[in-house]
């Protein structure tokens, strides 16, 4: 009896493209990531009302570069969400979770700095 070969590609991920992006597990992780982006966007947003200065040099160039601090601020938030759905779609759990980690601690980092001012 032959066997039949199975293409390398289709084989490689069974969870990769569209239908991983879909997947019931994503959805956990990607509320997380929303929750997360929120919290940083406002968190931002008060502390730059109550006087302190943005610390990352990317997100202060994109505040000057914009009309206006939150539409700088929302560009960086789309770019982010882009970068989340890309993971989605290519399977990459680890680095959405990472990021997710990431982006607490830069929440908890705003609040402190909110404490201090």
């Amino acid at each position: 009896m032959m066997r039949r070969l199975v293409p390398s590609s289709a084989s490689s991920n069974p969870h990769s493209g569209i239908e991983a992006a879909l997947d019931a597990r994503w959805i956990p992780l990607l509320l997380r990531f929303t929750y997360l982006q929120l919290l940083d966007a406002l968190t931002t947003l008060v502390f730059l009302t109550s006087g302190v200065k943005e610390a990352n040099p990317v997100v202060r160039f994109a505040m000057g570069a914009a009309h206006s601090p939150l539409a700088g601020l929302l560009a960086l938030k789309l770019a982010a969400f882009g970068v989340a759905i890309f993971c989605c779609v290519t399977a990459r759990t680890r680095v959405l979770s990472r990021m997710n980690i990431f982006f607490g601690a830069l929440v908890v980092w705003n609040l402190i700095a909110l404490l201090a001012s």
